[in-house]
C-alpha cells in the first residue's frame, strides 16, 4: 500500500505514527467497513488522537482501499485540483481573476463571490463549481490553488486540470510565469 488520499505510506507514518497496511487493518478490525465516513474519522479522533486533517486523511485513504471511494471523489462527486507559483503579487493577481478577462476561456463561468485578496468562488454553465485560493509567498510570488468541484466523474479531473492549468497561465500572462 503506497499511496491512498494522495498521501504517501511514509508521510501517513511519519505524520500519525502508523502506515496504511496498519491503519486498514486497524479500522477493518473496528468494524470501519460498516460504518459510514464521519463515523469512521470520529473513531479515529477519539481512539487513536488523530486530528481533525489527520482522521479525514486516513479515513478517505482507508475508503480508497476497500474501493468504497475512487481517487479524486468526495462527498459531492470528483474533484480536480491545480497548483501554480507565479511571480506576480497577490493582489494583482486577484485583480487578474476578478477582471474576467479568462472567461471567455471557461464560457458561461460567472464569479459570484471575491474576497480580496484571497480568494474567487465560480459557477460554471455545468452545475460545477470552481474555488481560487491565493497565498501571498517571499518575494512578491503567489502560489494559485484551484479546486474544481462537482464533477461528474473521474473521466472529467484531467480535463478539468487541463482547463484550469490554462486558465491560470492566462490570469498569470506570460512575462508572469
Amino acid at each position: 500500500m503506497d499511496k491512498f488520499a494522495s498521501i504517501t505510506d511514509a508521510r501517513v507514518r511519519e505524520r500519525t505514527g502508523r502506515g496504511w497496511a496498519e491503519w486498514v487493518d486497524l479500522l477493518d478490525h473496528a468494524g470501519a467497513s460498516a460504518l459510514p465516513h464521519k463515523q469512521i474519522a470520529l473513531h479515529l479522533q477519539e481512539q487513536y488522537g488523530l486530528d481533525a486533517w489527520w482522521a479525514q486523511s486516513v479515513t478517505v485513504g482507508y475508503e480508497q482501499a476497500k474501493g468504497r471511494r475512487a481517487e479524486h471523489e468526495k462527498a459531492g462527486g470528483f474533484s480536480a485540483s491545480v497548483s501554480r507559483t507565479v511571480a506576480t503579487p497577490i493582489d494583482e493577481v486577484h485583480a487578474a481573476w476578478v477582471s474576467g478577462a479568462w472567461l471567455t476561456r471557461v464560457p458561461g463561468a460567472e464569479i459570484t463571490k471575491a474576497t480580496p485578496p484571497k480568494s474567487v468562488r465560480i459557477r460554471l454553465a455545468d452545475g460545477t463549481r470552481a474555488a481560487v485560493y491565493l497565498t501571498a509567498k517571499p518575494g512578491g510570488k503567489t502560489v494559485i490553488q484551484v479546486e474544481h468541484e462537482k464533477l461528474p466523474g473521474a473521466e472529467a479531473v484531467e480535463p478539468s486540470r487541463a482547463l484550469w492549468r490554462e486558465v491560470i497561465a492566462l490570469v498569470a500572462g506570460p512575462a508572469r510565469e
